[in-house]
Parts: C-alpha cells; sequence; structure tokens
C-alpha cells in the first residue's frame, strides 16, 4: 500500500496501530483514506483477499468491476465491495476521481457488512456526504491519538458503518419493484440454457435467500416456480406451432432431460404435452 502523491494523484491516508484484541473485537478498520486520482489510477484485485472495501465518491467519476459487471461510480455514490470476490476500481477516462475509502475490520464490523450487502446490494447513488464526515473524524482521530482513541474510532467506525448501510437500504426502497422485474428479465433471456439460482442470485450480487425473500414479495412466487412457468409458456408455443418432438422442445426450453420437462408440464397444465398439443385451445391449462 503507498502512502504518498504519486503521477495518479493526491494522496491522504491513516493507518492506526490498535491492539490485536480490539481490532478482532471491536469497529475498526485495517486502512483509510482520501485520493483525488486522474486516469492513470487504477487497482485490480483476484478473488480470496480478505476484508471489505468502501468507496465514498465525492467528485468526479470512478469505475468499479465487481467479478462481471461494471458499476459507474458518480458523485455522491457510495460503494462496498465485497470480501473475497474479484474485483477492479479505477478512475473513469478523461475524469478526476475524488473518494475517501476504508479496509473495515473486526468481527463485528464484518457481520454487520456482510447483512448490509445480502440485504441492501453493493451501490447507492446518494449518501455520500455524511459518510465522507465519518471518514474525515476518523483520520483526524487516527493522527492525534489521543487517550482512549480506540474506543473513538471503534465508535466512528460504527457510525460510518450504519451510514453507509443507510444509504443502501433507502437506494433498494427507492429501487421498489425493479429488482424483481430485472431479475424476471434476466432469467427470461436466458430460459434456453441451465440457469441455478446461485448464478442469479450471483448476478445481481445478492444472496439465494434475499433473492428468493425479494423476488417472492414483488411477483408472488420464487424465482424458480417463475422461471418453470415461463419455460412452459415457451413450450406450449412449440408445441402449437411447430412439430418439434417433446425431446427437442425440453432442450430449447431449459429442461434438463424430456422427463424432466413432461412432468413438469404435466403438473402445470394438468396433461401431457402431447395431449396438450392436440388441442392447444383447451381452457386449463396453467395452474
Amino acid at each position: 500500500m503507498y502512502d504518498v502523491d504519486g503521477d495518479f494523484g493526491k494522496v491522504r491516508f491513516a493507518k492506526p496501530p490498535l491492539p490485536h484484541w480490539s481490532v478482532q473485537m471491536m469497529f475498526s478498520y485495517t486502512a483509510l483514506g482520501w485520493h483525488c486520482c486522474n486516469e492513470l489510477y487504477r487497482i485490480q484485485r483476484e478473488a480470496g483477499r480478505h476484508g471489505y472495501l468502501l468507496l465514498i465518491t465525492l467528485k468526479g467519476e470512478g469505475r468499479m468491476r465487481l467479478e462481471e459487471r461494471e458499476y459507474v461510480l458518480t458523485e455522491g455514490s457510495v460503494a462496498v465491495l465485497p470480501q473475497h470476490r474479484a474485483h477492479s476500481y479505477c478512475t473513469a477516462p478523461g475524469k478526476l476521481w475524488e473518494f475517501y475509502w476504508a479496509h473495515p475490520c473486526g468481527e463485528a464490523a464484518l457481520r454487520l457488512l456482510d447483512e448490509i450487502v445480502e440485504r441492501c446490494g453493493v451501490l447507492a447513488e446518494h449518501g455520500a456526504e455524511s459518510c465522507a464526515e465519518s471518514a474525515e473524524e476518523l483520520m483526524r482521530i487516527a493522527e492525534e491519538k489521543a487517550a482512549g482513541y480506540q474506543w473513538a474510532i471503534s465508535a466512528g467506525t460504527g457510525m460510518l458503518l450504519h451510514r453507509v448501510g443507510l444509504a443502501l437500504q433507502q437506494q433498494g426502497a427507492k429501487e421498489g419493484s425493479g429488482f424483481a422485474e430485472q431479475v424476471a428479465a434476466y432469467m427470461e433471456r436466458r430460459h434456453d440454457q441451465p440457469l441455478p439460482l446461485q448464478e442469479v442470485a450471483a448476478a445481481f450480487y445478492v444472496s439465494e435467500s434475499h433473492l428468493i425473500r425479494r423476488f417472492r414479495a414483488e411477483m408472488g412466487m420464487t424465482p424458480h416456480e417463475y422461471l418453470l412457468r415461463y419455460r412452459i409458456e415457451q413450450a406450449k408455443k412449440l408445441l402449437q406451432y411447430t412439430n418439434l418432438t417433446a425431446a427437442h422442445i425440453a432442450r430449447q426450453t431449459g429442461f434438463g432431460s424430456p422427463s424432466h420437462f413432461v412432468s413438469s408440464f404435466r403438473r402445470i397444465c394438468g396433461v401431457s404435452p402431447g395431449v396438450w398439443r392436440q388441442k392447444p385451445d383447451t381452457e386449463s391449462y396453467v395452474q
């Protein structure tokens, strides 16, 4: 880790020497700083790195990539890079990027961030102002190191994390029903291939349990049930308008095998695909 200015821009840096027990048990951070960088600034890390990273954008624009998804970090935004995930971040081309960053640590901090990311995602468009206040205060405390500063750092880091959580929660509330609609569209585009729930959750950077909970609340069914019904509807079109066999239709609509397709079709529609093909206009059918 560098702690001086470079060709990429200006740096302020704080790394408080805390006792081992306080790092483990209290809210804390291993490093925290302020940067104002040009487009030469770029950081890339492979999967497996321990610890979270907070990015609080004050001015300009940054770019953040988390595995295969890219985010634009605009003025006022707050972002969380989860631990153990491959990621990179940099200044946007032709821009300057002024931001605070922090690596929180301690069991309490990591558990809280796990919950924040699972429930609220990784990026909020607003909230940087209050988070920046907390970051600046933490840098002051680390520099002065007054008596009892470890407790002040714990309290200040806790405040920073709570402000990050609030920003992300408010972003989720602002997005409203758009989340489930985006998930549904993602599944529809990939309905013709195997699509495990883990893959869908990873695409939206939420846990499987969080995905199911939010999707069910907005759609009235689980992602699995939605995808199954969508596949059945696509299969019905192929049954009605083509001469494809059941095995061929099963492959085109993402079912793992013809037997799985037939059993699923019968469960949803009440009849086999062959019977439905003979009378496709019969009222019945998706239950």
